[in-house]
């Protein structure tokens, strides 16, 4: 309560850059926010002038971490796979944009320092070493070291195990139908696909049935005419460039 009273009439961009002064008060090159859906604000950042990076990682291994192992402690019921592969597009879609910088997670797991300063290079920024990345320990808003809720938490290092594992978690079956439906994105980003090899060119090349059993009850309504949900995403994709 206290805080909002300090913090009224601000707007967002306002409050993050106070809130970042007063739980950060030393000189910090970079400050990050981790939060579901996060780039929905992407537009709103780059108005205020903020430097934005997109993180974006192979929507397969991205769906096998929501859906298998312990993806519902974070992210709650599995949701209709068009929900996911949307809000991914999505992001890679707001990381073609002018003025935001696009980060391949597989490039950052295997080569963590190349990528990074290739990246700081583009913002005008300084270098790390190597000596940076195997000592330099985040903070979180307390001061304390950050525990991710991630592959990397134990060792709090930046490690390339989680790269592909979609190989051994998901089926024929659902690979396909993810590759499907990121096409255009696979093909821009340079992806390859694994298990779907024909070629996207008419609705009736998309995969019909979700290969996952979605339970959240909150889109099962949206998601009943599937034949309808796949003519619209046919028609987003074959009007999207890249």
């Amino acid at each position: 309560t206290e805080l909002a009273k300090e913090h009224e009439g601000k707007n967002l961009s306002e409050l993050l850059k106070d809130l970042c002064a007063q739980w950060f008060p030393k000189a910090t090159q970079f400050v990050g926010f981790k939060e579901i859906y996060i780039e929905e604000f992407v537009p709103y950042f780059l108005a205020e002038g903020w430097n934005t990076i997109i993180l974006v990682r192979d929507p397969r291994d991205v769906i096998a971490s929501i859906n298998t192992g312990k993806g519902a402690v974070y992210t709650g019921q599995i949701k209709p796979t068009l929900f996911n592969v949307r809000n991914w597009r999505k992001s890679v879609r707001f990381a073609t944009g002018k003025g935001v910088q696009l980060l391949r997670y597989e490039n950052l797991v295997q080569n963590p320092l190349k990528t990074l300063n290739a990246l700081l290079r583009e913002m005008n920024a300084s270098p790390f070493t190597q000596g940076d990345l195997k000592n330099r320990i985040i903070l979180d808003e307390y001061g304390k070291p950050w525990k991710a809720n991630t592959s990397h938490a134990e060792k709090q290092q930046i490690d390339a195990k989680s790269v592909g594992t979609f190989k051994e978690r998901l089926t024929d079956e659902q690979i396909a139908y993810i590759e499907a439906y990121c096409t255009r994105e696979f093909q821009w980003l340079h992806i390859d696909a694994l298990c779907f090899t024909k070629p996207v060119r008419k609705e009736k090349d998309l995969p019909l049935h979700d290969p996952f059993e979605a339970n959240d009850p909150r889109l099962q309504e949206e998601y009943t005419k599937v034949a309808l949900q796949r003519q619209a995403e046919w028609n987003r994709i074959k009007t999207e460039e890249y």
